[in-house]
């Protein structure tokens, strides 16, 4: 489950290169995103900070614009993305 996004993060830390992707959510895999509390100005590793995550809030599966990978403080790389007007980050675990 979710290989396809820690390929994308592996990648992203190995290369230290992404580019803004269109990106398919499996129904299996929605629970591992969660919704920021708020659309963070910038995409700096304090997003990531406090009380960022909406844990009950999932995006729907099918079509998200993944925006960024962003190295929270905590040493976790997170995928960042966009569905509709909110703003979603994976995973929200270790």
């Amino acid at each position: 489950m979710n290989s396809k996004e820690k390929k994308i993060i592996a990648r992203f830390e190995l290369e230290a290169k992404f580019t803004a992707q269109n990106f398919e959510l499996d129904p299996a895999d929605v629970e591992a995103w969660v919704e920021f509390v708020k659309d963070p100005q910038r995409f700096l590793p304090g997003i990531f900070e406090g009380n960022w995550a909406r844990l009950d809030r999932h995006p729907d599966p099918g079509s998200i614009r993944l925006l960024s990978v962003v190295k929270g403080t905590d040493g976790i790389s997170r995928l960042i993305g966009r569905q509709e007007a909110r703003i979603f980050a994976f995973p929200w675990f270790k």
